[in-house]
């Protein structure tokens, strides 16, 4: 599944200017900004009409993963304010994971993870083979990749067989 997300979406839920128009923001800092509203909002909108409860996010860059899961709660609210059609029906909590934490930390990470009723899970390139984490209903990349490996690994997290009967996406 691909959620679409057009420029008209984005800046009509940022209530922002069409494109060509001047921005407070400088260039590259800007467009950051408005990508990562952009996954927000894809991966919410995915979970909303796909009912999604366990969501796996993967990253290239430590960065961004920490600029996703600083300001997704932010995009939370302005969706229940403005759009809640659009808000999956049970809040997600958010987590996230990198090499920068220890082992414990990633540990205690992925089983609260697990024992959510529904949840996002950010990595940046560490949620691999050879990680035993719960299945998830789909999977996002954040970032383009050419690893076929990375690619069948995340899929294959989504493709797990579980008893519930879930869907993959």
């Amino acid at each position: 599944m691909v959620p679409t997300l057009t420029d008209t979406d984005l800046r009509s839920r940022l209530n922002i200017s069409a494109a060509g128009t001047t921005s407070t923001v400088p260039g590259e800092e800007a467009d950051s900004a408005l990508r990562t509203t952009a996954l927000h909002l894809a991966v919410l909108r995915a979970m909303t009409e796909h009912s999604l409860k366990m969501v796996l996010v993967y990253f290239n860059l430590v960065s961004d993963e920490r600029r996703f899961a600083r300001e997704l709660p932010h995009i939370l609210r302005l969706l229940r304010r403005t759009d809640p059609d659009r808000c999956p029906e049970i809040i997600p909590q958010l987590f996230f994971a990198h090499g920068e934490h220890t082992p414990a930390q990633r540990a205690d990470t992925f089983t609260a993870f697990a024992s959510a009723e529904c949840a996002i899970l950010a990595n940046s390139r560490l949620i691999a083979e050879g990680v035993d984490i719960p299945s998830v209903d789909a999977v996002a990349f954040a970032d383009p990749t050419r690893s076929v490996i990375r690619c069948v690994q995340a899929l294959g997290r989504a493709l797990r067989l579980d008893v519930s009967g879930k869907t993959a996406h």
